[in-house]
């Protein structure tokens, strides 16, 4: 029975093999698979741009900065952005520019975004504040012939106080970032 098995199986080997030479036509169609950390699309994907937000900020200590940068880009890379879109950029956070750890405290930060395209500041002094925070605004050319684009503002965010003596190593402090991205 085993030898019987054995030969079917073989025979049926040598029956896909003599029909595999045929011709076989195909067509091809390329699809892009992107992934976008953080890209935010006022109106839907429809919009033809895009607005990509900083990615998590993790502290190491009081004198490091960390880079915040917001950019306006267009979705199809072939078509550019259109002419005359400007898109205002807000920030809020949940606990006022601190980060917490329930037993062990807040720590004050602070995002500047005046020197880098923006307009302000979020910090533990900004008025208002948790309320949103005027980043500033991107946009495109006017037109073909002008140059007055604003595609990037960059922040620079930084922790302003070291955890208390006898904070454990590895306390995780955390705060909520809000980006809202208006069309104008």
């Amino acid at each position: 029975m085993k030898k019987r098995l054995a030969t079917l199986a073989i025979l049926g080997a040598m029956t896909v093999s003599a029909v595999a030479p045929m011709s076989v036509f195909a067509a091809e169609s390329e699809t892009e698979v992107k992934y976008i950390t953080g890209a935010v699309t006022p109106g839907g994907g429809d919009a033809g741009y895009y607005v990509t937000i900083p990615s998590d900020i993790m502290f190491q200590n009081t004198t490091d900065k960390v880079e915040q940068k917001l950019e306006l880009k267009a979705t199809d890379e072939n078509k550019g952005l259109p002419f005359g879109l400007a898109v205002d950029v807000t920030v809020s956070s949940a606990q006022g520019a601190k980060v917490s750890s329930g037993s062990y405290g807040e720590l004050k930060y602070e995002v500047d975004y005046s020197t880098g395209g923006g307009t302000g500041k979020l910090n533990g002094t900004t008025p208002g504040n948790p309320d949103a925070l005027e980043v500033g605004t991107l946009k495109s050319k006017t037109d073909a012939a002008t140059e007055d684009a604003n595609l990037t503002i960059t922040g620079q965010a930084q922790l302003k106080e070291d955890a208390a003596k006898g904070t454990p190593k590895g306390t995780t402090f955390e705060d909520l970032l809000t980006y809202t991205i208006t069309e104008q």
